[in-house]
């Protein structure tokens, strides 16, 4: 799970947007419990690492719309950090070449650094 998303939560608008809400927060590997997005008129969201619906934006969270939080953050690698983590994927990969998109990617280095 991705540190930085600690006190953040995102209104939901409508019944639709609170499911695509909810498979944002899954795709950041937040462990969602069983929340399907159908509460309305409040939060998602993750406060003091825990996630939960919320009535009212909890005091001191950061609130954020969909939209704006689709494109992961960037993250700089020092260059031994970077040639571990090739090390380590081309030890893993069962075949000569291998494919991980941007927020794979990310997901698999907190993984293994």
């Amino acid at each position: 799970m991705t540190t930085n998303l600690n006190n953040t939560v995102i209104k939901v608008l409508n019944a639709e947007h609170g499911k695509k809400v909810i498979q944002w927060w899954k795709d950041q590997g937040v462990d969602t419990f069983n929340f399907e997005g159908d509460s309305i008129d409040g939060y998602y969201g993750l406060v003091n690492n825990k996630f939960d619906y919320y009535f009212y934006s909890p005091h001191g969270s950061k609130v954020i719309e969909l939209p704006d939080i689709v494109i992961p953050e960037e993250r700089m690698y020092s260059r031994g950090e970077v040639e571990n983590i090739i090390k380590l994927a081309i030890n893993e990969s069962k075949t000569s070449y291998f494919y991980i998109d941007k927020m794979g990617l990310n997901k698999w280095i907190e993984k293994h650094l």
